[in-house]
């Protein structure tokens, strides 16, 4: 019987191989992955086999608005020595696009980093949504500007109009009660419009 604190190598393997993320090893002596599961394929619709031959493969799988990005986060983590996270885009052979997050951990032995061991997330439905949430948003503050402008404008003129009735009549203590009530309520209306803005 295998003690508790121990790893069964084998069932790990068998969890890691039926994940729906990717999770990988690099080894920084060979310049080359050692290990990637079937989730690889099952994201990008590319083989694993061609990238554990050929490395450079996972830059060809890049949007080409990302790449010089990736590389350049990349080639920082060949000598950092704690945990770091990436997000970007790839694109698949039928040109969808995904958004993945890619979060790393070096394997350190000595003061050398061995290798890499990372886990590769299908982030794309979020990152969508934080987008689209993004526009919605925008597009709601550009149009409570104009909806406020096109309020306070008129409101505006109400409280110069009252204004002007108070300075005709000043003598009229009616006029002046109203006057100062249209007043008050038009700044308090100002205020609301600019603190909804």
């Amino acid at each position: 019987m295998q003690p508790k604190d121990q790893i069964d190598i084998e069932q790990l393997g068998l969890m890691l191989g039926k994940a729906d993320d990717v999770f990988f090893a690099f080894d920084m002596e060979q310049l080359a992955f050692t290990y990637v599961n079937d989730a690889f394929e099952a994201i990008t619709r590319r083989n694993s086999a061609e990238l554990l031959k050929n490395p450079a493969a996972l830059f060809e799988i890049l949007h080409p608005e990302d790449r010089s990005y990736v590389q350049d986060v990349l080639k920082s983590w060949l000598s950092k020595t704690t945990s770091s996270a990436v997000d970007f885009r790839i694109l698949r052979p039928d040109q969808t696009e995904r958004w993945i997050r890619l979060k790393a951990y070096p394997v350190i032995e000595g003061e050398a980093i061995r290798s890499i061991w990372g886990i590769a997330e299908d982030d794309t439905v979020r990152k969508v949504s934080m987008l689209s949430l993004q526009q919605i948003n925008g597009w709601k503050n550009a149009n409570l500007g104009i909806i406020a402008h096109d309020l306070c404008g008129p409101i505006g003129i109400v409280q110069m109009l009252a204004s002007v009735i108070g300075k005709k009549m000043p003598e009229n203590a009616e006029i002046q009660k109203l006057t100062r009530l249209i007043d008050d309520i038009s700044k308090r209306n100002i205020d609301l419009i600019q603190s909804l803005v």
